[in-house]
Parts: structure tokens; C-alpha cells; sequence
């Protein structure tokens, strides 16, 4: 299952775009790379992303491995856009070139100070040799789930 990652591995130039609600104009950035390497043996694959976005840096370091003992794929990932560390678990072992994702974190939101809402996220990982694709999706208690990032990851 780990061996599914290996086209993940190298350096990407990243387009992102982020939509901050429902229906709002994304935010757009082209300007990213990413670097992603096996570490600790081939266990784990570490993404470190940096660029800008709405004018700030931005920067995101992830982990993404497949659990052997639970039979599922883990991501663990922290960003300077979000406080807190965000954890997402695989249902099943996903569709050939696809990986889903599932997990819970308090939003951050644009405000100076957090708004702490929890939502759950789904992200979703296309993986082929010369593109990948991760979209997250976020949905608030109540509401319809909404495409919330997307990067798309080219070969340099």
C-alpha cells in the first residue's frame, strides 16, 4: 500500500485555490512548491509546502503513510494557516489513483481571533506520475459539504 505514494515523491510546482465559504470568489495562488520525500525508512512520506497566498506566506509541512496493523491510510498535517494540527483517516484503501480521507478540526477563520467551529473535512488525493491533485472538502453542523482547497501538483 505504501508503494501506491511512490508517485507522490520529488518536487512539484503547486496552483491553489481556496474558497474561505460557500459560494465566495476562491483565492488564488500559483506561485507554491512542494517537496516530498520518504522518511523513516520508507514508513512515511513528508510533504513540506511554501508559497503565498492573499499576499502572506504560507507554508505546510504533512505526513501521509499507510497503516499496516488498521489497514488504513493516515495524514497528519500542520499549516500557518490553521493553529492546531489536523489528522485524517482512510475508510477503506481507496480507488486505484484515488485515496479519501476523513477527519474533525476547529476552524481558524480570518478573524483575529478563532472562531473554534467544528467542521468535518474529507480530503480527497488524486495520484498519477506527472499531476496529483488534493482537493479538501469542509462541511459546518447543518450545512452541504463545499469544495474548501485545491491544489494541483505538475512536475516542474
Amino acid at each position: 500500500m505504501h508503494a501506491r505514494l511512490a508517485p507522490l515523491v520529488g518536487t512539484w510546482r503547486v496552483t491553489m485555490r481556496v474558497w474561505p465559504a460557500p459560494g465566495a470568489q476562491p483565492l488564488l495562488s500559483d506561485d507554491f512548491t512542494a517537496t516530498r520525500a520518504w522518511i523513516l525508512g520508507g514508513r512515511y512520506l513528508q510533504e513540506n509546502l511554501q508559497g503565498t497566498l492573499a499576499g502572506n506566506p504560507s507554508s505546510r509541512v504533512m505526513f501521509l503513510s499507510y497503516n499496516n496493523l488498521e489497514q488504513r491510510y493516515e495524514l497528519a498535517t500542520m499549516d500557518s494557516f490553521e493553529p492546531g494540527q489536523m489528522w485524517y483517516t482512510s475508510r477503506t484503501d481507496g480507488l486505484p489513483g484515488r485515496i479519501e480521507l476523513y477527519g474533525t478540526s476547529a476552524e481558524a477563520g480570518s478573524l483575529p481571533e478563532p472562531t473554534g467551529r467544528l467542521r468535518n473535512l474529507r480530503f480527497e488525493l488524486e495520484l498519477t506520475d506527472a499531476r496529483s491533485v488534493e482537493r479538501i472538502y469542509a462541511q459546518y453542523p447543518g450545512q452541504a459539504e463545499f469544495l474548501f482547497v485545491e491544489q494541483v501538483f505538475t512536475r516542474p
